[in-house]
Order: structure tokens, then C-alpha cells, then sequence
């Protein structure tokens, strides 16, 4: 079933608000880790500071392709290093990360090692309940698409084995 696009990435944003603490999964060289991050979210991306010299940098130096969840909602992305948090570039992530991540802010951002990434998402996916039936909504931010797909998993499991 096809949505409104702009409909369903506002509501995403909207549940998102300024500021969220989420998980990062990063990959490079056959291995992937995940750790929270103090996240805020502006102008359509996910912000968040790290230094240079932690193996999550070093997986994005690698491999850009993150992904970012939060409760509900799974985000898959490309991960963009911008600069150190408190050069004037930086300064819609300084302003939102100083007011909704005060000591992290403090303590933080002005280590020489830090920079600033911000994440662009690419595909963001949610379960639906309708009903008390499970959907899966698919927002492709690259094709501009939204769509909802019903979980049927009645089929999925017999004899033993996991037929996809």
C-alpha cells in the first residue's frame, strides 16, 4: 500500500523530535558494533559527536553506511564527518547539543579529538500495528516513496525450517 510520503516522514520526525538517545551500529572489515549515542536531529539529519581516536570513527572512516534505531523506528543512512563541534559550520549541532545534552556538551565537545557527524537518512522503517495486525512502513528517503507492507508470518514457519 502506497502513502503520502511527505505525511509519513513528517509524523517521523515529528515522533524524533529536537533531541534522542539512539543506538549506532557501524561496520568496517567484517566487524559491527553498536553503542548509544546523544543524538539531536536538524534539517533532516542525526547529529552526533565522536572522537577520532574511537573505533566507531574509525568504521565510518571505512564505511559510511550506519544505521541509527531508536524504540520503533530503524534508520539506515550515510554517515557525513563535518568538523570539530565548535567550529561556526557546526553551529545548528552546537546549539541543539548544548541545550538538550548540557554535560555531555561541556565535557565533550571541546576535545580537540572530536568531530561532528551527521547521518542523512536513506531508509527509515517502522512496525504499524492496524487492528492489532503487524505492518511494516518503509519510508525510502532516496526515491521519495512511502509504503506499507502487511507481516504476514502465518506461512513463514513449517516443518522445522524458515521458508522466506
Amino acid at each position: 500500500m502506497h502513502l503520502d510520503y511527505k505525511t509519513e516522514i513528517e509524523k517521523v520526525y515529528q515522533a524524533l523530535g529536537e533531541s534522542q538517545l539512539m543506538v549506532l551500529a557501524s561496520s568496517s572489515q567484517n566487524h559491527t558494533t553498536a553503542r548509544m549515542m546523544s543524538c539531536v536531529i536538524y534539517d533532516g539529519k542525526i547529529a552526533f559527536q565522536t572522537s577520532t581516536e574511537l573505533h566507531k570513527f574509525k568504521q565510518i572512516t571505512d564505511n559510511p553506511r550506519v544505521a541509527l534505531c531508536i524504540n520503533n523506528i530503524s534508520i539506515e543512512g550515510i554517515a557525513n564527518i563535518i568538523g570539530h563541534p565548535l567550529e561556526d559550520q557546526c553551529k545548528s549541532f552546537t546549539d541543539l547539543y548544548k541545550k538538550h545534552h548540557a554535560s555531555s556538551y561541556e565535557k565533550y565537545s571541546p576535545i580537540k579529538s572530536n568531530r561532528l557527524i551527521e547521518v542523512t537518512p536513506q531508509l527509515i522503517t517502522l512496525w504499524v500495528y492496524e487492528n492489532g495486525e503487524p505492518f511494516r512502513l518503509f519510508i525510502d528517503m532516496q526515491n521519495e516513496t512511502a509504503s506499507m507492507e502487511p507481516y504476514d508470518c502465518a506461512d513463514r514457519y513449517h516443518d522445522g525450517v524458515i521458508h522466506d
